[in-house]
C-alpha cells in the first residue's frame, strides 16, 4: 500500500495551468521577462506553471474485525481483546473504514466500537461456546456484503487458536490472507498473518495491568503537606473550600480567564477565582509556592489556564495547571538552574525561561529541561518571546516546533513600508505578532497593515503593559515623575482608547472591577471570652469588644459592639500563634480552654470553633465580617450572605446559632 496518495501522474499529460509549482514547469512565456520581473512574479505567486494530470485516488477500504466472545475469553482476556480492537480501529488510515462483528452461535452480529454504550454492551456479552468456528462462515458472508474488504482480522485467545477443532474450521473456510491477533490472561499479545505460504509473526507484546494503572514516577507534587492538618478544624480537610472569601488584590498577581472569571495568586499562598460580581472568591488551592507571578496564560481549550510562580533568581519556579471546569489545581516543579532569569513565556506548548546569556526550554507537563539555547551575540531581549537582534533593526521571535527551539525572523524595520517599532506582542486569534510603532499605532506583521489608533495623538508613547490575551495594551506619556505618567488603554480589536487615567498600568491592562467586589474582614484580635449572658466576645488590639450574637429582629447572626467592662467577661483566653502545616501561607492563632475546647483565629478573616464535645456540638467556621455574619458547620450546614456562600441555600441562622455557636459557649462557661 502506498504511504500516501500521489498528487500527480508523472507519465500523464498536462491538464491545467496554475500559479504554483516547481521552476522547471514555468511557462516558456515567463522566461521572456527580465530577471528582476521574473523573481517578483515567482515571489508573489503571479508566475504561471504547467500542472500534470492527477492520478486516481486510492479507493476506500474496509477493515473487518471478528471478535471471539466464547467462554475462554471471559474476564481479563475480553478486556485485552477489546483493547486490541480499539487499537486497530484507532490506527486505521483516513480512507479505511472499520466494521466489527462478534460470534453468536453460528451467526455474527455487529459490534459498536465508537460509543461507550456499544463497548459496555460488548463487554457484557457471555457466549458459552468453546470457540467461534461455527460463526466463521457467517463472518465470511458478512464480509462479502461489504465492498473492498482488504484486511480481515480475527481477535481471539491463545487457547482458542490452539484448539484443533477451531483450526480445522479455520482451514475449511480459507479466509486468506487473514490477520490473527491473540491475547491471554497474562497480557501477552501476538499478531500473526496467515497466507497460502504459511504464517508470519508481525508483532508481539506483553501488557501489565498493574503497571498501566500505577501512579507515574514523576507526578505533580501536592500543593501542601497534609501532615498535621488532622489536628486543625474540620474545614481544613474539606475540598473544595465551602466559603467564598475576599482578599487583597495585587494587579501584578492577577489575570483574567474569560469567561470563567479572574484568577489571583495571593501573598498568603492561595489560588483564588473570582467568578462574578457580588460574590467572594473561590479558593482553588492553598500552599501555592512563595514568590511572584512570573507568567500566566489566558483560558486554553478545555477550560484550563496555566501560570508560573516563584523567583527569577535561583531554581524556585513552579508550573500551576489550573482546571477552571473542575475548579482544581496541580503543581509541577520546573527544572531550572540558572542564577538569574529575566522572563518566562511560552510558545506551542513549551515554556521558555529567558536568562541573560541563555534560554531554558521546558516541557509543559513534567517541567523537565528539553533544551538550553545560547543567546546569539548582539541579540537583546525586548519582551515576552521577542528579541531585537543584530543589526538592531531586525526583530526575532523565539519559537518551538515540537522538538527544538529556534529564533525566527519576524520583520526588518529597514524593509519598505515597515515603521519603527517600540515593541511586539501577540493577540489571541490574530496571525503573527503585532507591533507598536513610535507614534502609538499598531503594525500587523502578518499582513503588513498599519492601523492608526482612533484617538488623540499619543506623541512619543512608552509601552507599559499588555493583557494576558493581548486584547489590551497600555501606553503612556512620561511626565516629570514616573508616578505622573498618563496611561492610555488601547483596545486592539476596535483600535480605540478605552481608558485615560493615571492608574497602575498592569491594573489597567487586566481590569477586574466588573467581576471582583473587594471587601474587608477582621483578623486582629487578642482575646476571646464570654460575657455575662454567655455570648462569645472578641477583644481587638484597640481594646474594642465585639460580640457574636443572634439578632432576633432581623434573624441574622451579627458581629456588633459589646459594651462590657474588663470585669464583665469570663473564661477569657488569649490567642497564641501556632505553627501551621508546611505549605499553608496564612497565620493561625489558638485559644484553648481547660476542657479541651479550642478557638482558632485565621488570618484569612475566619474564626474556627472546635468544641471538646465532638459528638454533640458541630465545629463551626465564622467569617469575621462587620455586621451580618456567615459561616459553615461540620454537619454540612452553611449560612449567611450570598457574598460568602454563593448560590447555596442558607441554613436557618437561629438553629445554627443555638446548635453550634451557643452550644460551644456553654461548654467553656
Amino acid at each position: 500500500r502506498a504511504v500516501a496518495d500521489r498528487d500527480e501522474l508523472q507519465v500523464g499529460g498536462v491538464s491545467d495551468i496554475t500559479n504554483r509549482g516547481p521552476l522547471d514547469r514555468l511557462l516558456l512565456s515567463e522566461l521572456a521577462h527580465d530577471d528582476t520581473t521574473l523573481m517578483v512574479r515567482v515571489a508573489l505567486n503571479e508566475a504561471m506553471y504547467l500542472r500534470r494530470e492527477s492520478p486516481p485516488r486510492t479507493p476506500p477500504r474496509q477493515r473487518a474485525i471478528f471478535l471471539e466472545t466464547g467462554i475462554r475469553s471471559w474476564g481479563v482476556p475480553r478486556i485485552y481483546a477489546t483493547a486490541v480492537a480499539l487499537a486497530l480501529a484507532a490506527t486505521t488510515e483516513q480512507n479505511t473504514e472499520v466494521v466489527a462483528f462478534r460470534a453468536k452461535g453460528s451467526k455474527v452480529e455487529p459490534v459498536d466500537l465508537k460509543t461507550r454504550s456499544g463497548l459496555v454492551e460488548h463487554l457484557a456479552i457471555l457466549e458459552p461456546q468453546l470457540h467461534p468456528g461455527e460463526a466463521l462462515e457467517a463472518f465470511e458472508q458478512a464480509m462479502a456484503k461489504v465492498e473492498n474488504v482488504a484486511e480481515p482480522v480475527l481477535i481471539t485467545t491463545d487457547d482458542v487458536l490452539d484448539d484443533d477443532t477451531f483450526q480445522l474450521a479455520l482451514s475449511q473456510q480459507a479466509i486468506l490472507p487473514l490477520h490473527v491477533a491473540t491475547v491471554n490472561r497474562d497480557g501477552e499479545f501476538r499478531l500473526v498473518e496467515r497466507t497460502l505460504r504459511g504464517s508470519k509473526l508481525f508483532r508481539e507484546a506483553t501488557l501489565n495491568l498493574d503497571e498501566l494503572f500505577d501512579e507515574p514516577t514523576k507526578s505533580a507534587s501536592p500543593l501542601i503537606d497534609r501532615e498535621g492538618v488532622e489536628a486543625l478544624p474540620a474545614i481544613f480537610s474539606v475540598e473544595p473550600f465551602p466559603l467564598l472569601l475576599p482578599h487583597n488584590i495585587d494587579s501584578h498577581r492577577t489575570w483574567r480567564a474569560d469567561p470563567y472569571g479572574v484568577i489571583s495568586v495571593t501573598t498568603d499562598q492561595r489560588l483564588m477565582l473570582w467568578k462574578g460580581k457580588g460574590h467572594g472568591a473561590l479558593q482553588l488551592a492553598e500552599g501555592i509556592p512563595r514568590g511572584q507571578l512570573l507568567w500566566s496564560s489566558a483560558r486554553r481549550p478545555g477550560g484550563t489556564a496555566t501560570a508560573v510562580v516563584g523567583q527569577y533568581q535561583g531554581d524556585n519556579m513552579c508550573l500551576l495547571d489550573i482546571n477552571l471546569v473542575h475548579e482544581c489545581c496541580t503543581q509541577t516543579q520546573l527544572e531550572v538552574g540558572q542564577e538569574h532569569y529575566r522572563c518566562v513565556c511560552s510558545h506551542n506548548g513549551a515554556l521558555f525561561a529567558i536568562g541573560k546569556q541563555s534560554i531554558d526550554i521546558l516541557g509543559p507537563t513534567e517541567g523537565d529541561l528539553l533544551q538550553t539555547l545560547k543567546l546569539p551575540t548582539g541579540m537583546s531581549w525586548e519582551r515576552d518571546r521577542f528579541f531585537r537582534g543584530p543589526p538592531g533593526d531586525q526583530w526575532y521571535a523565539l519559537s518551538f516546533d515540537g522538538r527544538t527551539a529556534c529564533f525566527e525572523a519576524v520583520l526588518d524595520e529597514k524593509a519598505k513600508r515597515c515603521p519603527q517599532l517600540l515593541t511586539l506582542f501577540e493577540r489571541e486569534g490574530t496571525d503573527g505578532p503585532i507591533g507598536v510603532t513610535t507614534k502609538g499605532d499598531l503594525y500587523f506583521t502578518a499582513t503588513g497593515a498599519l492601523k492608526q489608533i482612533r484617538a488623540q495623538h499619543l506623541g512619543q508613547p512608552k509601552s507599559e503593559a499588555v493583557s494576558t490575551d493581548g486584547s489590551r495594551i497600555v501606553l503612556s506619556q512620561p511626565g516629570e515623575f514616573s508616578a505622573a505618567r498618563r496611561c492610555f488603554v488601547v483596545d486592539v480589536d476596535t483600535l480605540t482608547i478605552t481608558d485615560d487615567s493615571y492608574g497602575d498600568p498592569q491594573r489597567l491592562a487586566e481590569p477586574f472591577h466588573d467581576i471582583v467586589t473587594e471587601h474587608s474582614l477582621r483578623n486582629r484580635f487578642l482575646y476571646i471570652a464570654l460575657d455575662r449572658r454567655g455570648v462569645i466576645t472578641l477583644t481587638s488590639k484597640k481594646n474594642q469588644q465585639l460580640a457574636i450574637d443572634y439578632d432576633s429582629a432581623t434573624s441574622h447572626i451579627r458581629l456588633r459592639p459589646n459594651k462590657v467592662g474588663p470585669n464583665g467577661t469570663v473564661a477569657q483566653r488569649a490567642f497564641d500563634e501556632i505553627e501551621t502545616p508546611n505549605g499553608l501561607g496564612y497565620r493561625l492563632s489558638v485559644a484553648t480552654w481547660d476542657d479541651g475546647s479550642q478557638a482558632f483565629l485565621d488570618s484569612r478573616g475566619l474564626l474556627h470553633l472546635k468544641s471538646s464535645d465532638q459528638d454533640n456540638v458541630p465545629e463551626s467556621t465564622i467569617v469575621l465580617n462587620d455586621g451580618v455574619l456567615s459561616g459553615w458547620c461540620s454537619d454540612g450546614q452553611i449560612w449567611g450572605l450570598p457574598y460568602f456562600i454563593g448560590e447555596k441555600q442558607s441554613a436557618p441562622k437561629r438553629e445554627v446559632f443555638w446548635s453550634a455557636i451557643r452550644a460551644f459557649a456553654k461548654r467553656i462557661a
